[in-house]
């Protein structure tokens, strides 16, 4: 059985440079077994250790630290930047496109944005 199932999900792969530096999951909760999130909010995973499934399964499963995570329906597995997990970590949607088109502008025009180096 799985801890948490998630809907509209994404797997993120984060990279710096031409490395990868970790992998998470961003869904909608359909359930959660132990007690930690509501159904219908979105909610973020730790750092993905393995894919128990194959990347072709309908339901695609994943293991954390402490958790498995079961993808139910369509995901979209993400790139995006090292700089762009300050986004993740505040909860923000992906995928961080826009935002990050944004933050490279303010930078563009002088102003320091903190946190996204």
């Amino acid at each position: 059985m799985t801890d948490t199932v998630i809907k509209g999900w994404f797997l993120i792969t984060f990279w710096l440079g031409e490395r990868v530096i970790g992998k998470v999951l961003y869904g909608t909760v359909v359930k959660d077994n132990k007690g930690r999130f509501s159904a219908g909010v979105e909610c973020k995973s730790s750092p993905v250790e393995a894919e128990i499934t194959e990347p072709t399964s309908e339901t695609r499963i994943f293991k954390t630290l402490n958790s498995t995570w079961e993808c139910v329906g369509l995901g979209t597995e993400y790139d995006a930047p090292h700089t762009a997990i300050p986004l993740f970590n505040a909860g923000v949607r992906p995928p961080y496109d826009s935002e990050l088109e944004a933050i490279s502008g303010l930078e563009a025009k002088g102003y320091i944005v903190g946190g996204f180096e």
